[in-house]
């Protein structure tokens, strides 16, 4: 089924994308930019495996057969321009086609991030959404930055929710963390105003990890997300350093180059500054009144309600009702040291034994038999936690 939905999404992406054309000026601006960003890789690679073939400098070379000046604003877009190129010329229509493939990916991660958290019927449900979604469908079919932006972020949040279950079950891989960071850090390089979602985002995995790991893992989920930032920083501090004093071959002017984070912190200053609506905290209010971005935030927030349901659903009690006979350890666990140990009750997180409980009855019973046995529950509340410590569980 999902090859269907899949075949359809593809037709309505891809259906007359290479007569489209570039009209907006943003994605002329960055068709510009990935022009100078494969002259610049093409220097560095006949530099170092064709010297001969360079009779230039570095700056020379790339205002010759490069575009514009690359903004260091969002590094990782220009990149997936200049990749585009590569793979498929340098044509208004190759970004295109490069957009609408990632757009294609996207629904993808959509299908197994509802599959992972819900169930295949979920799954389906939101691949179908997202495939006739106009919002996904126009920028999928832009040279735009958006398309490429909600991809990474998208895939970030499949890995990011792989490590919370696998961390339910005792498997936790610290990767799945390191590479979750760097996909939230190469979106972020796409477009600057992801800042409130990278926010939001770090608050609700310490809020559903804390409690068990700490400040740990949100420090390799840190981690992963500044490696991308730093590899962009290092190459516009180097061309920063090469036209340091140089003058601008038609200007006369001597080269200005900011760095990744020197612009970042020129856009940002900008919120408090001049107050322009393109600034990050301006550009979420005005998302929500634009195509789909109303709908979008009362989606956000039923979804988040049932993901908090969803998170304590498979929680289940396993005991006696009324005069029932106890749960004997042994149907816990099967290798348990006092098999015929009974418990009054056990709590279940899916398939996990979450905790085991010892009743303390206080009534009369028809006479004064209080049920009161404190020091034989303490002895073998401490066995059950003794075992459970040595197979490594969480059972309290």
């Amino acid at each position: 089924f999902i090859t269907v939905i899949l075949s359809i999404a593809s037709l309505l992406r891809f259906t007359g994308l290479k007569e489209r054309g570039i009209f907006l000026c943003d994605e002329g601006d960055f068709l510009s930019g990935g022009r100078t960003v494969v002259a610049a890789l093409n220097f560095v690679f006949n530099k170092a495996f064709h010297p001969e073939a360079i009779k230039t400098s570095f700056t020379n070379y790339v205002s010759t057969n490069g575009g514009g000046y690359a903004s260091a604003v969002k590094p990782g877009y220009y990149l997936l321009v200049a990749i585009s190129f590569l793979v498929g010329g340098v044509h208004d229509y190759s970004i295109l086609y490069f957009s609408a493939i990632l757009g294609l990916m996207t629904i993808i991660l959509i299908f197994l991030i509802a599959r992972l958290l819900y169930n295949i019927k979920v799954a389906i449900y939101s691949a179908i959404l997202a495939s006739f979604s106009p919002y996904l469908i126009n920028y999928s079919r832009s040279a735009l930055s958006v398309c490429a932006t909600t991809f990474f972020l998208y895939l970030g949040a499949y890995l990011l929710f792989k490590h919370i279950k696998n961390f339910e079950y005792k498997k936790s891989y610290k990767l799945y963390l390191i590479f979750s960071g760097m996909a939230f850090g190469y979106a972020y390089a796409c477009h600057y105003n992801l800042i409130a979602t990278m926010a939001v985002i770090f608050t609700v995995f310490v809020f559903f990890t804390f409690k068990r790991s700490g400040l740990k893992d949100l420090i390799f989920l840190i981690i992963g997300f500044i490696i991308p930032l730093i590899l962009f920083e290092i190459p516009y501090v180097i061309v920063k350093h090469l036209t340091k004093g140089m003058l601008g071959a038609t200007t006369g002017q001597p080269y200005i180059i900011k760095t990744y984070f020197e612009q970042l912190v020129v856009v940002y200053s900008r919120t408090f500054s001049s107050g322009r609506p393109s600034a990050p905290v301006f550009s979420y209010i005005d998302l929500m009144f634009r195509t789909e971005g109303f709908l979008v935030l009362i989606l956000f927030f039923l979804g988040s309600v049932f993901m908090f349901r969803e998170k304590f659903k498979k929680l289940h009690v396993i005991g006696p009702e009324r005069a029932g006979k106890d749960v004997l350890m042994k149907s816990v666990f099967p290798d348990y040291p006092k098999p015929d140990r009974p418990v009054d009750f056990v709590i279940y997180d899916d398939k996990s034994v979450l905790a085991v409980g010892l009743a303390r009855y206080d009534s009369d019973r028809g006479g004064a038999q209080e049920d009161d046995r404190i020091g034989q529950y303490r002895d073998c509340a401490q066995e059950i936690i003794t075992c459970a410590n040595s197979k490594g569980l969480r059972t309290k």
